[in-house]
């Protein structure tokens, strides 16, 4: 299955043995993606915009995330460098305003 995907079965029969089944039928890839957005990346919509507070494992340095939100098209790369920062097209911010416009943001913590 693809990795944002999650399964409701995992087949044993010869010949399809450890494929992934019926994923799209759970529900569960949309929990899964959720969990990840708010739980792993800490995303929150405030005031007209995103706020990040990300909970990285110690061990995953960055990770990249490019998205569509309410017409916003979003490149955003978050780093573990222990200092927090939010840059939004390189100049510092509170927040990455979703504006309609096109942004590139750096989240550091």
């Amino acid at each position: 299955l693809e990795p944002y995907f999650i399964a409701a079965d995992i087949y044993a029969a010869p010949g399809s043995e450890g494929r992934g089944g019926w994923s799209l039928y759970t529900g569960a890839a949309g929990w899964y993606y959720q969990t990840v957005l708010t739980g792993l990346l800490g995303l929150q919509l405030r005031n007209g915009g995103l706020i990040f507070s990300p909970n990285l494992p110690d061990d995953w340095m960055e990770c990249r995330l490019s998205m569509e939100l309410r017409n916003t098209s979003l490149e955003i790369l978050v780093k573990q460098t222990g200092q927090p920062c939010l840059t939004v097209d390189g100049r510092p911010a509170t927040l990455i305003p979703l504006d309609g416009q096109a942004h590139q943001a750096v989240v550091t913590f």
